[in-house]
């Protein structure tokens, strides 16, 4: 996993130097760094597991005082460790409250037949599951095993049909 991390955020800082004009920094992590204001947006990489999905996706996360690991101004427990691609705006929140202070606009739920789409974040693994996938994880991340908040079941109803 740390391998495909290295490689991913090599392979990003590459494409995002030759926009730029300037050279990738290999041994420092300072030019990865998201740039969003304080407080209103994060920007992610999303790594997958070497074992399949696409490492140079890049996730942006938006919320209130998100961080690394999604959690955000409503929610920081250890376990608030996802993040929900709304149906409506095709858009990463860390959470309800956020979509409702930040999107101005109503959400779109997930319907059943869609959920095969990917639209769960790992806050811990930076992975992006399917909405089948989460749904039966049992609390926790298939794929690194990071425990998921139970608490976010309650709040399932905004997010997919059930």
């Amino acid at each position: 996993m740390l391998r495909c991390l290295t490689l991913a955020n090599r392979a990003t800082a590459a494409r995002s130097a030759s926009f730029s004009g300037q050279q990738p920094n290999e041994t420092s992590n300072q030019s990865m760094k998201p740039t969003a204001p304080p407080g209103k947006v994060f920007g992610v990489l999303a790594a997958a597991p070497c074992r399949g999905l696409s490492l140079s996706r890049q996730i942006i996360v938006r919320g209130a005082r998100v961080n690394q690991r999604t959690q955000c101004a409503h929610y920081r427990s250890d376990r608030d460790l996802v993040a929900i691609r709304f149906k409506c705006c095709e858009t990463f929140y860390a959470c309800i409250q956020c979509h409702e202070e930040m999107a101005g606009h109503v959400p779109l739920r997930w319907k059943k037949d869609e959920r095969e789409t990917h639209a769960i974040f790992c806050g811990n693994c930076h992975s992006t599951l399917s909405i089948a996938v989460y749904l039966g994880c049992g609390n926790s991340c298939p794929l690194c095993r990071t425990a998921f908040n139970p608490g976010c079941a309650d709040h399932y109803h905004f997010y997919f049909e059930l």
